[in-house]
């Protein structure tokens, strides 16, 4: 949808899709000088946290059938809540 919106605008499909990712050193770099580092380092130590729970975890039929269920269970009660 944005791409049909940036490619009636006068934009390219690409760009408009990219915006989001290159503003992103925009805002990093809106932050005050001495949080800069520790906003970097917390991403970084999240981006890890995530590589290394995704090697080191296994995945079982029991697993993915409990979660399918609190899926199931999450959209159930917010399609009952509106």
């Amino acid at each position: 949808m944005a791409a049909i919106e940036a490619n009636q605008a006068g934009g390219t499909g690409t760009t408009a899709l990219l915006r989001p990712l290159l503003s992103l050193p925009r805002g990093l770099m809106s932050l005050p000088r001495g949080a800069r580092p520790f906003v970097a380092a917390v991403t970084v130590l999240y981006l890890a946290a995530i590589v290394v729970g995704v090697l080191t975890t296994r995945v079982t039929a029991a697993d993915a059938n409990a979660f399918a269920s609190l899926v199931c269970a999450a959209l159930l009660s917010i399609e009952g809540s509106l």
